[in-house]
């Protein structure tokens, strides 16, 4: 017997989510202070915020989200250090 097509949508948007879930993780997991992040991470933190700001109707909120990650891989490619303390 054939899955109804609302079924097999709503497993597909459920599988689409839960993979949008487990690379949000892995970006939030590497931008964590202990991890002593680079600029790149933390590039790639905001690029996620602004996507979540996006799909919520907050344009404005999303390009602030984009220029800090312009601005933080800008950091990176002058050659600056971690913005993290090695110590903490």
């Amino acid at each position: 017997m054939s899955e109804p097509a609302a079924a097999r949508s709503a497993r597909a948007e459920y599988r689409e989510r839960l993979s949008r879930l487990r690379e949000a993780l892995v970006v939030i997991a590497q931008a964590h202070p202990r991890n002593l992040p680079s600029y790149e991470e933390i590039a790639c933190l905001h690029e996620l915020h602004a996507a979540h700001e996006r799909e919520h109707g907050r344009e404005d909120r999303a390009a602030a989200a984009e220029l800090r990650a312009l601005r933080a891989r800008e950091r990176g490619a002058r050659g600056l250090r971690s913005p993290i303390p090695s110590d903490m």
